[in-house]
């Protein structure tokens, strides 16, 4: 019970927003019953029977062999076909806010970028109504959400996710332009070659896999033809004629009466151009004199669309693009020539479109839903209805500033990918940006319509999203790193301070009670700490880039950057300053030889807060002139002085409770100022002794490998 108190309270405004969401569900299928009939409809309804229609061919049908056709043939009418489309758009919001939660986005932040798909109404009225739109959303988002489940996707998420992006590509033709994002996320996402090449591979076997079982279904069963759709050169002809200037374009005469006046071409639109009664190309009908046959025009108009793309490219450029920016616009309105976005809008009763979907004859509503295994007659509630075409013509909808300040976002979240470090965030930012540019200029190659739009619901958001969270990251990352340097840099001043004064610094710390004081001038001075950057590694929700901080006795120097793991600076004596793979001298030697002990560093990551320290012990036990420890500096205590890559208590570091107080080198302190190696009889080099007294030593008396960090120091290496 307490469990999910918690869960309401942490994601209260996540479950706000699905709350309200499902609730304009229920109302859209209170008003419209048994669900809405778009000009389409019947294409996908009655699509597959092959013996009566030839619907098939105009688009492919694999939203009625995945969607309709199952649930027709299992006694389900069309009303609970709008209920699964209902349930996969919540389920889609959910998907999406757990994983964003999962790659490290902010609650609030990632229950925003899931309110459009959850609010926005031309979202409900495509889930409303018996269209491939709803159905296409889901397997991209599968898609996307199968390959950034992980931050390195494995085979069994790359082979899935490539299914369901290519199951895509039946449903809406469009889809096959998915292959080039997924393809790049996955090589960029896997590490080495070999990976690249086999999870390459395979993402391409598994996209194409439902594409060629589709088309050979087409050629098989349906008779249509090895193929998605026989739709492809009429819509590019829509295209190229829309965007032709017909007076200096060079053609034969017998294709001069399909290219289209300016007038014409911009009453009528892409759309218009293909399908309109009045389009040249339905116009123009001429006539094999010798034969007395009509002559068929499809090769014409292609070869006019060819002309217009070879002779005039920048003008279908600048068409493509006016139409690629109408997503902007902070209302949703419709210009000339554009379809109209009424198709797409609640309507006060039942809507038709005639002759497709009439309100009497054979191609009425109730005779489509007679059919279509029942579901009874078109009915609305008019209170209902009302309601939800008041809300969706009042702000009901996603303004186009969000997805513009989306897909800015993605695309500066791309840019922050550095190969060295984790770069989860610019990875997913790749993914989803690529998938939603894909889809939604995919589209307006060739025509531009408001329902081919729907995809940026659930992609720019959370690309946004994904995208803020990578460059915030990123100016959290330089702030701090800015911090280190200096810090470093004055604690480097105050070494080479003290180094010229005589003495050793100390950062304003008294010795720790317990060591052995020092004697004389030639004796070797307490190691200093170096002073703590404030915050050198900020909290996220997910894993961060962190830094690996070196220093000099000259200046700070900032390292490079490594992924998920940063090194802090060891309290070496003066003036030698080193990081942990090159040891550190003693005082009195400026320069790290090889006889020098490994660097007692420590490291740590952000999400494990893991604490790991240097072998104690190595090939050589080192002590110290007025208390010999073995396995450990003065005032360690006796666990820590064995453990290796486990997390310590405070206590472990002397002379302070916390965690990121540093100790002191492991090395032999003795008056003369020099590190002096005495070989232990009972190691062998390249392997570690245990203390006796330590835990380690109790549990594990068998010696254990170690690798040696820098040639010449035999054993002196830190495990990572």
């Amino acid at each position: 019970m307490w469990a999910v108190v918690d869960l309401v309270r942490r994601h209260w405004m996540f479950w706000l927003l699905l709350a309200g969401g499902l609730a304009l569900r229920v109302i859209a299928q209170i008003a419209y019953e048994p669900a809405l009939l778009f000009i389409d409809s019947k294409k996908y309804i009655f699509g597959t029977d092959f013996t009566e229609t030839i619907w098939g061919a105009f688009d492919p049908l694999g939203y009625s062999l995945l969607i309709l056709r199952p649930a027709l043939m299992s006694g389900l009418n069309l009303a609970y076909v709008a209920v699964l489309q209902h349930v996969l758009g919540m389920a889609m919001a959910g998907a999406l806010y757990a994983l964003m939660l999962r790659r490290g986005v902010y609650r609030w932040l990632a229950a925003l970028a899931v309110a459009p798909v959850l609010l926005d109404a031309y979202q409900l009225n495509a889930e409303q109504t018996i269209m491939p739109d709803v159905l296409f959303e889901a397997l991209l988002v599968a898609g996307i959400v199968l390959f950034l489940w992980q931050p390195r996707p494995g085979l069994f998420l790359v082979i899935p996710g490539g299914l369901a992006l290519g199951a895509s590509a039946p449903v809406r033709q469009v889809g096959e332009a998915l292959i080039a994002p997924a393809l790049i996320y996955v090589v960029f996402a896997a590490q080495g070659w070999r990976k690249q090449v086999l999870h390459g591979a395979v993402l391409t076997a598994c996209f194409a896999l439902p594409i060629v079982g589709y088309m050979s279904y087409s050629a098989v069963v349906m008779h249509y033809g090895f193929e998605l759709s026989n739709m492809g050169n009429a819509y590019l002809y829509g295209r190229a004629a829309h965007a032709a200037d017909c007076a200096t374009l060079k053609i034969p005469a017998n294709e001069r009466p399909l290219c289209p006046s300016a007038s014409v071409s911009a009453a009528l639109g892409v759309d218009g151009l293909v399908n309109a009664s009045g389009a040249p190309r339905v116009l123009y009908e001429p006539v094999n004199v010798q034969l007395g046959v009509p002559i068929d025009t499809n090769s014409w108009q292609k070869a006019l669309a060819y002309s217009v793309l070879k002779q005039q490219p920048m003008r279908v450029a600048g068409d493509i693009a006016g139409d690629s920016v109408k997503i902007f616009a902070l209302t949703r309105n419709t210009v000339q020539g554009d379809t109209l976005i009424s198709r797409w809008q609640f309507q006060f009763g039942y809507p038709y479109y005639p002759p497709g979907i009439t309100r009497h004859g054979p191609s009425s509503a109730n005779r489509v839903f007679a059919a279509a295994a029942g579901g009874g007659h078109a009915r609305v509630q008019w209170k209902a209805d009302t309601a939800l075409r008041y809300y969706q013509l009042h702000g009901g909808y996603t303004p186009g500033p969000v997805f513009l300040i989306g897909l800015l976002a993605g695309i500066g979240g791309i840019f922050t990918f550095r190969r060295r470090r984790d770069s989860g965030p610019a990875l997913a930012c790749l993914l989803i940006t690529g998938c939603a540019v894909a889809v939604l200029l995919g589209a307006d190659l060739y025509e531009f319509s408001w329902r081919y739009q729907l995809p940026a619901l659930v992609t720019l958001p959370v690309a946004g999203a994904f995208g803020v969270i990578a460059l915030v990251r990123v100016v959290r990352a330089r702030r701090q790193g800015r911090l280190a340097v200096r810090a470093v840099g004055a604690n480097a001043g105050v070494a080479g301070r003290a180094a010229t004064a005589g003495r050793a610094p100390t950062a304003g710390r008294a010795p720790t009670a317990g060591r052995a004081p020092t004697a004389g001038p030639g004796a070797l001075a307490e190691p200093a700490e170096p002073a703590e950057p404030a915050e050198l590694v900020d909290e996220l929700d997910g894993p961060v880039d962190e830094l690996a901080v070196a220093g000099s006795e000259q200046a700070g120097v900032l390292a490079l950057w490594r992924p998920r793991t940063a090194t802090r600076m060891s309290a070496c004596s003066p003036p030698a300053w080193s990081t942990r793979t090159t040891g550190c001298g003693c005082a009195g030697t400026r320069s790290n030889d090889a006889t020098a002990p490994a660097v007692p560093t420590r490291s740590w990551r952000n999400v494990t807060s893991r604490w790991s320290y240097p072998p104690r012990t190595t090939a050589s036990t080192w002590s110290r002139s007025s208390a010999t420890r073995s396995g450990g500096a003065p005032g360690r205590s006796r666990r820590a002085a064995g453990r290796t890559g486990r997390r310590a208590s405070p206590r472990s570091w002397p002379g302070s409770s916390s965690r990121r107080r540093q100790g002191s080198a492991p090395a032999s302190w003795s008056g003369s100022g020099t590190c002096t190696p005495r070989t232990a009889s009972a190691a062998r080099p390249g392997t570690t002794s245990w203390p006796p007294g330590s835990s380690r030593g109790r549990r594990n008396a068998r010696p254990r490998s170690r690798t040696c960090a820098r040639p010449g120091c035999p054993g002196s290496g830190s495990r990572r």
